[in-house]
């Protein structure tokens, strides 16, 4: 698994400047803990599976850093960072550096796989159109964002890179169909969201009116905890309209996994959301409970126009 071009020069990095990078750039509660040990592996891992591809091991810290959940614990943040796909990671910072190795290991190894080929023919089986969504695809993932670095810069590693691209592919192929005219029909959880919003009660039009502002700025907060495959499953179905099934085809596999990814994705929005709210507001437990109701009553509808943006 390693690239095609000459030996690249070794790129080292003393341990304490990697930990310095780490402690900038990772979420606040994870500043203090004792890492060096994994950042080094991490580094090293990497390294071993693209020996030809040289990064600068402070931007592949840096970009691990800053995509640690904050779900974990304090003390499970090694075994977190042992846990990422370190190889991907690798391919991934030196792409988002511009390394012309790279960006060919990528386009063979990801962009022309046989696995994306397949998702993408279960929508569309012409080249014409695996092309054109790999067009778009590089162009989302590989090219600067009005000074930002490239979005694939925002892979976590917590992933394998194929699965977190053909998620975002998967996507891209939407939008192309769409543009040519296809059809989408909500799912049955966009069209119950729906009904809920057009029968809300008087007393679901005071909490919302008493409550809105809070419950959109702690919706918002929990929803930047998921990752771009979390985000773009439940773009899948809640804005794309695809049932379980359609979605499980795609992914090649069964129904009833994508059922639990989908159900976990919801249930890290719907807690993180009632636990900021809870921290806010300080309700007595009678009134948070009423908010409560809002809050999942309100979920899918919210959450699907935030990923409508």
């Amino acid at each position: 698994m390693s690239g095609s071009a000459a030996p690249a020069a070794k790129m080292g990095a003393p341990m304490a400047d990697l930990i310095d990078v780490f402690r900038r750039h990772a979420p606040a509660d994870f500043r203090g803990a004792d890492v060096s040990a994994a950042l080094e592996e991490l580094v090293a891992r990497g390294a071993a599976a693209w020996p030809r591809i040289a990064i600068d091991p402070q931007a592949m810290v840096a970009q691990a850093a800053r995509h640690l959940p904050p779900t974990i614990e304090s003390a499970q943040v090694a075994a977190d960072l042992a846990a990422l796909h370190a190889a991907d990671l690798h391919l991934a910072c030196a792409c988002a550096a511009g390394s012309k190795a790279a960006l060919a290991a990528f386009e063979r190894t990801a962009l022309q796989s046989p696995a994306l080929q397949s998702a993408l023919s279960r929508i569309d089986a012409t080249a014409a159109f695996a092309d054109e969504v790999r067009q778009s695809v590089r162009e989302k993932l590989l090219l600067s964002r009005a000074g930002a670095p490239p979005r694939i810069a925002d892979y976590s590693g917590r992933w394998p890179l194929a699965t977190w691209l053909r998620t975002i592919a998967v996507r891209a192929a939407v939008d192309v169909r769409r543009r040519g005219g296809a059809v989408n029909v909500p799912s049955p959880d966009a069209r119950s969201a729906e009904r809920l919003a057009a029968g809300e009660t008087p007393e679901l039009r005071y909490l919302k009116h008493r409550y809105g502002a809070a419950f959109r700025e702690a919706l918002g907060a929990a929803f930047a905890t998921l990752d771009d495959e979390q985000a773009n499953l439940l773009r899948l179905q809640l804005v794309d309209g695809l049932q379980t099934a359609q979605i499980a085809a795609l992914f090649h596999v069964d129904r009833s996994t994508i059922k639990r990814r989908l159900a976990r994705c919801r249930a890290q929005v719907l807690d993180g959301t009632r636990q900021r709210l809870r921290e806010k507001l300080r309700l007595s437990p009678a009134e948070f409970e009423s908010l409560a109701g809002l809050v999942e009553s309100q979920l899918h509808l919210s959450l699907a126009r935030l990923l409508k943006r």
